[in-house]
């Protein structure tokens, strides 16, 4: 079992924490060559050169999200407060003391701060554009009454909101590594 990070937006934390999200959908780099057509993808998976960076089934990931460290309490404790849902969590055990009162990106969460773990249960390869209604579901959005039509697109926006300045907007239909999850408590 490999443990490697993985970075969350806060809306995207709160759906975990929630249980609303199981899957993300994570750009494919480098994208295949064009001339794709007919060529078994899933056989893909075993080149190096196309492997998913975040794992195997059975393997895990630790979620890095945006935080910053406080002193809190009576006694100014030192604890983390995770931006997503503003809770705090003391850090008694913290390996070194951090810089106070500084808000920190995702990228910069160490391992020991991190307060989800997930479980890879599955992962496989297409198009982003191939999303089920099931998979916006699995992804966090709440579909309501939406047709597939209305899902793909509400999931396109947040797509587009991630992706789509790094040359991998909806409209280029890229191909993603989709990986399925659970929360591990």
């Amino acid at each position: 079992m490999t443990e490697r990070p993985i970075i969350f937006s806060s809306p995207m934390v709160r759906a975990i924490l929630s249980g609303a999200k199981t899957q993300t959908r994570r750009v494919l780099k480098p994208q295949p060559p064009a001339e794709i057509a007919g060529l078994n993808v899933p056989a893909m998976l075993r080149d190096a050169d196309f492997r998913c960076p975040y794992g195997d089934p059975g393997d895990r990931l630790y979620v890095k999200e945006q935080h910053e460290f406080v002193l809190s309490g009576p006694y100014n404790v030192l604890h983390v407060l995770y931006k997503a849902d503003m809770t705090e969590r003391d850090m008694f055990d913290a390996p070194y003391t951090p810089k106070i009162n500084r808000g920190r990106p995702s990228i910069h969460m160490p391992r020991w701060v991190a307060r989800l773990t997930l479980e890879v249960l599955k992962v496989r390869v297409e198009r982003v554009q191939e999303i089920s209604l099931y998979d916006v579901q699995q992804e966090g959005i709440n579909v309501g009454p939406l047709s597939l039509t209305g899902a793909r697109y509400q999931y396109s926006l947040l797509w587009d909101s991630i992706n789509a300045k790094r040359g991998y907007g909806w409209e280029t239909n890229p191909w993603v590594h989709v990986v399925t999850f659970k929360r591990v408590t």
